[in-house]
């Protein structure tokens, strides 16, 4: 779902680019126009329904780990010693059951910025190169 959604980031002003042409040429036909709109409108819908699609999974999945988490902390904390007992607060294992899981439940839809940021940047950069030559042979 992020890769569908972080495509159709790049689709937006690659149509818009096009667009800008449709307006200068005077004969361009109004049906390319209007295919223009349509795609870039799917384009944005596409990408806020992948987008809220991730989220949603990711969560979902953080939520998973995080109650796996809490029960294996607070299972482990049942099978403690009586002397294993004594070197842990409740407190601690509180914090670990708490806390801690929590912040594994938040980490998991950042962990996929990992792959994505890198292809983010790639693509940036080559529409960034493609409009800088472009813009070169121009002048």
């Amino acid at each position: 779902m992020q890769l569908v959604h972080d495509l159709n980031v790049f689709v937006g002003p690659q149509v818009l680019k096009a667009l800008v042409n449709f307006f200068r040429d005077p004969d361009a036909p109004l049906l390319r126009g209007v295919g223009l709109c349509v795609l870039v409108t799917i384009s944005q819908l596409t990408m806020s329904v992948c987008l809220r699609q991730y989220f949603f999974q990711c969560y979902r999945c953080g939520l998973r780990l995080r109650s796996a988490t809490i029960v294996a902390v607070y299972d482990k904390s049942l099978r403690l010693s009586s002397s294993e007992r004594q070197n842990r607060t409740t407190g601690e294992i509180t914090n670990l059951m708490s806390v801690d899981a929590q912040r594994l439940q938040e980490l998991t839809p950042y962990l996929h910025a990992i792959w994505y940021s890198v292809m983010q940047i790639a693509f940036a950069i080559f529409f960034l190169w493609q409009e800088v030559s472009e813009a070169k042979r121009s002048v």
